[in-house]
């Protein structure tokens, strides 16, 4: 039996993760299309049932307005307010996304 999985959300990031993912050159982390050289502004969130994890699982990505706005409007959510405090680790050394 499979587990319920939740709706998307979306929400803005703090202005202060917006600065430092910039100046890390961290662009918009669309899949379509990959040439999206905006800077980010929201962070959304899918859920999933994964067959092969027997569990389901979450996938987080930092993208533009434009994509931000495209996901809400495609699943009838809003985009919530950035979180009163800077709320985004950084990535560690060495992984996917993070300083080498």
């Amino acid at each position: 039996m499979s587990a319920p999985v939740k709706r998307p959300q979306a929400r803005q990031i703090h202005r202060d993760d917006m600065a430092r993912l910039y100046a890390e050159g961290k662009y918009c982390e669309t899949r379509r299309p990959r040439t999206c050289r905006r800077a980010v502004t929201v962070l959304t969130c899918r859920w999933w049932w994964s067959t092969a994890a027997a569990r389901v699982v979450v996938t987080e990505h930092l993208v533009c307005s434009g994509h931000g706005r495209e996901l809400a409007r495609r699943h009838g959510i809003e985009i919530g307010p950035p979180p009163d405090v800077p709320s985004l680790r950084p990535r560690p050394r060495g992984a996917e996304g993070g300083p080498q």
